[in-house]
């Protein structure tokens, strides 16, 4: 069965919300390239990853919107033990948050959020702009299957991730040496 809602027709128990009521909405910590590391925790900017640092400022995987340059609007994600830039806005997901990570990662890359970056010189993503952006919020049952499917698919990407890294390191460190004998 299905309801009027202000995005339409949804089905009947879910609800409209906005992103700056169903998750708090951050910027990442300034931290200067200078200080950027070649092992650690990983640093993710405006356009993912781009380093490691000997800190790390959230535990669990965060969705990030890039909020600054000509990337503004694009959505990524972080890994666990992460430090992110000031580049990036933050969805917090994690405890006591209401829409989990696989959810909120799904819905917002699947939205246009083209409308919500200003600035022509210097294009940019703000808090107050994008905490208006409606959200469709399941209910919590079905919430709940979604993120026991979908986290399980996440490890499995990460896994998938860590591995390519391992292989592409030493594919590096063998190849220079198969070449010169």
């Amino acid at each position: 069965e299905f309801e009027e809602s202000a995005l339409g027709l949804i089905p009947k128990g879910w609800r409209v919300g906005t992103l700056g009521e169903e998750v708090k909405i951050a910027y990442g910590k300034n931290l200067p390239t200078t200080n950027l590391l070649i092992s650690g925790f990983p640093v993710f900017g405006g356009n993912g990853q781009i380093g490691f640092f000997d800190k790390y400022l959230y535990d669990e995987r965060q969705v990030l919107i890039s909020c600054r340059g000509a990337a503004s609007g694009k959505v990524n994600q972080s890994l666990p033990k992460s430090f992110i830039t000031n580049n990036s806005l933050i969805l917090e997901t994690g405890k006591g948050k209401y829409i989990p990570f696989g959810y909120l990662k799904w819905l917002m890359k699947n939205s246009d959020l083209s409308g919500f970056v200003t600035g022509s010189a210097q294009p940019q993503v703000t808090i107050d702009n994008i905490k208006g952006f409606k959200v469709l919020v399941p209910d919590m049952y079905l919430l709940g299957l979604y993120e026991s499917v979908s986290s399980s698919l996440e490890d499995r990407i990460e896994e998938n991730q860590k591995q390519s890294q391992t292989l592409t390191t030493l594919r590096d460190t063998l190849l220079p040496r198969l070449i010169s004998g």
